[in-house]
């Protein structure tokens, strides 16, 4: 497994409603596949307590990383709006 850059963190204190997200990217190569993981996490969510912890694990092939940024695409975003994912996913056009 390798990664090649450090978490982005996200931080908003808005008189006293906390939030923080890190986000983070690994490459895992197997004997057959590149592939791409994209985790988001939220260590700190006062208004939403049920976001805290691991939210999001998306995984895609190596070569299909930019496509879940891709607004046409529908992944993350739907053209500049975010679309908001939690849990495991792995979109179907990537594979």
């Amino acid at each position: 497994m390798g990664k090649t850059d450090g978490p982005t963190v996200y931080e908003s204190n808005n008189y006293g409603h906390k939030t923080k997200k890190v986000s983070s990217y690994y490459y895992v190569t197997t004997d057959k596949q590149k592939y791409f993981f994209l985790i988001d996490d939220y260590p700190i969510d006062t208004d939403h307590p049920d976001n805290v912890g691991l939210y999001l694990l998306l995984i895609v092939k190596a070569e299909d990383r930019l496509k879940i940024y891709d607004g046409d695409q529908k992944i993350l975003y739907d053209g500049d709006k975010e679309i908001p994912r939690a849990g495991i996913y792995i979109p179907l056009g990537c594979w």
